[in-house]
């Protein structure tokens, strides 16, 4: 593990997991460079007050991004990163606010609702996601007691274990 290091930037290889807190407040860390079939664990980059760059590349589908992998970090703190109280990385919907309520459209141009991004979203009514969107990961809708209503686009591929638990 790399936790509490200088490290400024980083490269992750292709078919890497990023551990659980690995990179945990390295705050001289700045950039994340991804590569293919990368997964980041929870609190993988927790309290990196300035990371505010992570690189995918256009060709990357899905990434297992737990939605706590860049909790208190630069990513989360970015308002530029949020979209109506979402966080987006890149195609990446990686985390939604706990306060969300009624009707949320997914952002054009996303391809994948990551791991847990919408739990808890007690107030959440309903969903649209649009074409392009291939990935509901595991645990995306999980814990929305109010969500009764779904548009899933024809792009899909993967609706992910107890994605609407």
């Amino acid at each position: 593990m790399f936790a509490y290091t200088g490290l400024t930037s980083i490269s992750v290889g292709n078919d890497s997991t990023i551990g659980y807190g690995a990179f945990a407040y390295c705050e001289d860390l700045t950039t994340v460079d991804l590569g293919n079939n990368v997964t980041i664990e929870d609190y993988a980059f927790y309290g990196c007050e300035n990371l505010t760059s992570i690189s995918i590349p256009e060709s990357v589908e899905y990434i297992d991004i737990s939605s706590s992998a860049f909790d208190n970090s630069g990513i989360s703190k970015t308002e530029a990163n949020w979209e109506n109280d979402v966080l987006y990385i890149g195609h990446f919907l990686v985390k939604a606010s706990r306060y969300l309520y009624g009707t949320y459209v997914v952002k054009e141009g996303t391809r994948q609702i990551c791991k847990s991004a919408f739990r808890y979203c007690t107030e959440l009514v309903s969903v649209i996601l649009p074409e392009g969107v291939v990935y509901v990961d595991n645990y995306a809708f999980s814990k929305c007691e109010q969500l009764s209503k779904v548009y899933l686009p024809g792009t899909l591929k993967v609706i992910g274990e107890d994605a609407f638990a």
